[in-house]
Order: structure tokens, then sequence, then C-alpha cells
């Protein structure tokens, strides 16, 4: 099994929030926190990519290496960019699992799903609806690199949908994401 890289995403903007949701008070701590939390319990090999000083540092005290990334206010692909290409420099072959920090019910059994997957391209989905985290082979970096403004890596999974393996998830909660205040309400 190839090395796994974890690209912890926490530098969204928040604009249907109307505040940074990352650093939210949800169940008694930053809402950025929690699914970080559970990675860093099992996993090496993770990377924090923000642009919240906060945030960076946190995961830098627990031994993630943290990336700066200030253009991701222009979108989610600088996010993926900035941690590509920090990935670029390493050996190849490696996979790369894309996780986004405001979905706190993701569960670690999903996550070592994922790691082991036999397919160079894999998505969590519940039933018919795919969600993140995703996972990506080193050898679909230069289609990763070519994402422009919002553009996520479902873009890439879309462009070959053959060969994206589906994890599905124990329960639909896993793939939640919290996008408004309101979402925080409905826990």
């Amino acid at each position: 099994m190839n090395k796994t890289y974890i690209i912890y995403l926490a530098s969204g903007n928040s604009r249907r929030f109307k505040g940074n949701k990352l650093l939210f008070p949800f169940q008694n701590k930053p809402l950025y926190q929690h699914a970080l939390d559970s990675l860093l319990k099992k996993y090496k090999d993770i990377i924090v990519v923000s642009q919240y000083d906060e945030i960076l540092q946190y995961a830098s005290q627990r031994g993630a290496t943290s990336i700066l990334c200030l253009e991701s206010i222009n979108g989610l692909s600088y996010s993926i960019k900035a941690a590509v290409n920090y990935l670029n420099t390493l050996e190849k072959p490696f996979q790369i699992i894309f996780m986004v920090a405001d979905q706190p019910y993701i569960s670690m059994k999903t996550i070592d799903q994922l790691m082991h997957s036999t397919h160079k391209l894999a998505s969590c989905a519940y039933k018919d609806q795919v969600g993140n985290p995703t996972l990506f082979d080193s050898s679909y970096i230069p289609e990763l690199l070519l994402l422009k403004e919002d553009q996520g890596g479902r873009k890439v999974l879309n462009k070959h949908p053959d060969e994206v393996e589906y994890i599905q998830v124990e329960n639909i909660r896993e793939l939640y994401d919290i996008d408004y205040q309101e979402d925080l309400k409905q826990q």
C-alpha cells in the first residue's frame, strides 16, 4: 500500500455562514477541531491548509504540517493546489485524501476504508449521494493542478467516473457539512 497524506482543508470563507464557521464554537470547541483532533489521534502525515493563523498554529503544535494559503480567499482550488504543490516535491507514488474542516461527524473507520481502497480514485457516499472525503492517487496531481477558482477535486473524479470507487458510509450524517448557522442548531 502506498503512503497516504491527509489534506485537511480549513480555509473556507464561510460566505453562507456569515462569520468564520471554522472558528465557531460547536460542541464545546471550534468546529475545525472536531475531525482534526480525531485524525491527529490516529494518523501521521496530516497536512492542514488554511488562511487562518489560529488553525495553522493549533495543527503545528500537534504535529501536523501547516500550509498558509492566503489565496484561498479566491476559491477552493487555491487550497488544493497549495497542498498539491507541497506534495509534488515528495517521493511518489502516494495517495492523497482530501477532507474538509466543516464535516465534524466523519468517522475514522471511513478514513481507514478510503486509505485501503484498491482504486486510484475514491469518494465517500451514502447510497447515491456522494460527498467528502475523497482519495486521489499521486498520478492525478497534474489534473488537480489545473483546477480553477472554486473548483474542487470532484471535477477530476467526474472526469473519470469508471475509475472511482464509492466508499459507503454507515450514516448520512458523516457526509453532513455545516454551511449555515442554522445547521448547528439541527445537531
